[in-house]
């Protein structure tokens, strides 16, 4: 089968690679559908990720977390709900469960964290073993916008952490694909009346790609309480 392999820093070629086989206990097959370049693909690809470990050790790696498919076949112990021919997001998030940060329910923040795409080959391949708690099935949803799950999931938290409430203004810093997808986000707890500025922060490369809304979107100012500690957006550690 082919994939896109990221041999080394900027060095990215198709090419073919052994099948994963039948999937074991807790595991399903899936073929991937449609993947989204995040930006840490990006740095992953040029090299920048921030790793502390030799930065040779990051390859080969094929990328891609951001992703939906088509499961094509379950391995036993699965959930009843996840058959051949359903389609499914990736959640690329694989935590130990018994760490700090797992018993407290931040799994995300795992000390052993394994990330699809990222410390264990990912999206940008034809077939992709995935255990069963790592996808979730998305009805009659497309691809494309079941890949957009994952990032617009990083929004949605922000803005339920954050406890944003309607009729609150909330500023967005960045107006990337998260940025975007936040006032957005926001957007959806404001009542109608709410009046519309996206931030103009948005690089030249991004410019083109930015939405444009004729219903209302979050404002860009914002407004942190003292007191209670409530911050417009994003989490607190």
């Amino acid at each position: 089968m082919r994939a896109a392999v990221t041999r080394g820093r900027g060095a990215m070629e198709v090419v073919g690679v052994p099948e994963p086989g039948a999937p074991g206990p807790g595991d399903v097959l899936v073929a991937p559908e449609a993947v989204g370049l995040c930006g840490s693909d990006f740095h992953y690809f040029t090299g920048d990720i921030g790793t502390i470990d030799d930065p040779s050790t990051l390859y080969p790696r094929i990328q891609g977390h951001e992703a939906a498919g088509m499961i094509l076949d379950v391995g036993p112990d699965c959930p009843a709900e996840l058959v051949a021919g359903t389609r499914v997001a990736l959640w690329p998030v694989g935590a130990c469960g018994t760490c700090y940060a797992c018993r407290i329910g931040r799994g995300n923040a795992c000390v052993r964290i394994s990330l699809i795409g990222v410390h264990r080959d990912g999206a940008l391949q034809e077939r992709l073993l995935v255990p069963a708690a790592q996808v979730f099935p998305v009805g009659d949803q497309a691809a494309a916008l079941a890949a957009l799950i994952e990032p617009v999931s990083i929004a949605v938290r922000a803005v339920v952490r954050g406890r944003v409430a309607a009729a609150e203004r909330v500023v967005v810093l960045g107006a990337g694909p998260i940025g975007q997808a936040l006032a957005l986000a926001a957007t959806d707890r404001a009542p109608p009346s709410c009046s519309s500025t996206l931030s103009r922060a948005v690089s030249p490369a991004r410019r083109g790609s930015a939405p444009t809304r004729s219903k209302p979107a979050a404002t860009a100012t914002s407004r942190r309480r003292s007191g209670n500690g409530r911050a417009a957006t994003g989490p607190r550690w």
